[in-house]
């Protein structure tokens, strides 16, 4: 890639600097990032934030998982230098980082809200679409509980997750 190209990665790379990955070969020895990542840009994608960048995903063991957005990071990584120093000259518009800023608010310092919320989303809208909405949040949660039961005994957490559902679509 040259120096001067922009692309889908290099707005993921400026993303991903801005939910405060500063450095990028981080990205390389931390599941606990990469599980970040992954629902970051999940989240981000969704139409309250309209960072709809094409990633599609699947439900793994940790939530919502797109191995294209697997294969861009490992990317940044391979390149850091030169993607590190590309989002220092790149810029989102001002509407952009303003529904940047809200996603920040709502998930930077909770990463089981993250993850709850993440998971939740992608069980209510793909594996339980075809039931009517409280049935949907209620078979999702039961799902949730059943592939992470750690939630169980979170239930603030479930419980903030499903009132964001509302908010965040």
């Amino acid at each position: 890639m040259q120096e001067n190209d922009v692309d889908i990665t290099c707005i993921l790379a400026l993303i991903l600097s801005r939910i405060g990955i500063s450095d990028f070969n981080e990205i390389q020895n931390d599941i606990d990032l990469r599980k970040r990542i992954q629902k970051s840009i999940y989240i981000l994608q969704l139409d309250k934030f309209k960072f709809d960048i094409g990633y599609q995903y699947n439900l793994y063991l940790a939530g919502p998982y797109s191995p294209q957005l697997s294969n861009d990071y490992y990317n940044i990584v391979a390149e850091s230098t030169m993607y590190s120093n590309k989002v220092k000259r790149l810029r989102f518009k001002k509407d952009a980082e303003k529904k940047l800023k809200r996603f920040i608010e709502k998930f930077d310092e909770d990463y089981d809200l993250l993850e709850c919320f993440a998971t939740l989303h992608f069980l209510i809208t793909y594996t339980y679409s075809y039931l009517d909405e409280g049935q949907r949040v209620d078979d999702a949660k039961k799902h949730l509980f059943k592939i992470k039961p750690g939630f169980k005994d979170n239930p603030e957490t479930v419980d903030a997750a499903v009132n964001l559902l509302s908010e965040i679509k």
